[in-house]
């Protein structure tokens, strides 16, 4: 267990991320099997970790919601990062409700930016492109 490899976050070495999304599931598999974190991963995750994960599409969903069952099924139910679980997918699903329908606006909203600014860039792009750093934005506030 000490050489087991899951993360593709970091290449070129033989060590896991513990932040990714392969080495979270992975590690609260290990929770769900009752079985003690191997040493292939140097830290465990916090529930905030869990809470605060971004997921990306259904199948994601459906891999975070089957790490829950099988929780649920071993009477894990109440435990903090099975939680945890939850109120990632729901943030994700909301999130993804409300780009489906910010998502026709960004034209427009490039529009008045083109209008207003010259660029449909927003602020921070603008900034970046032209070089000028973030505390200096700050600074002349």
């Amino acid at each position: 267990m000490q050489y087991l490899r899951v993360c593709y976050e970091n290449p070129g070495s033989h060590l896991n991320c513990c932040r990714c999304d392969k080495c979270i599931r992975t590690i609260l598999s290990f929770r769900v099997a009752g079985v003690p974190l191997p040493p292939a991963f140097a830290k465990d995750v916090s529930n905030r970790q869990v809470r605060r994960k971004r997921l990306h599409g259904e199948r994601s969903v459906r891999q975070w919601l089957e790490a829950a069952r099988g929780a649920e099924r071993r009477g894990l139910g109440g435990a903090g990062w099975v939680q945890a679980i939850h109120t990632a997918v729901r943030r994700n699903r909301r999130r993804w409700r409300l780009r489906r329908f910010t998502q026709p606006l960004i034209p427009l909203r490039n529009r008045i930016r083109k209008l207003f600014r010259g660029s449909p860039l927003s602020r921070r792009e603008l900034a970046v492109r032209t070089g000028s750093a973030k505390t200096e934005h700050r600074d002349s506030s």
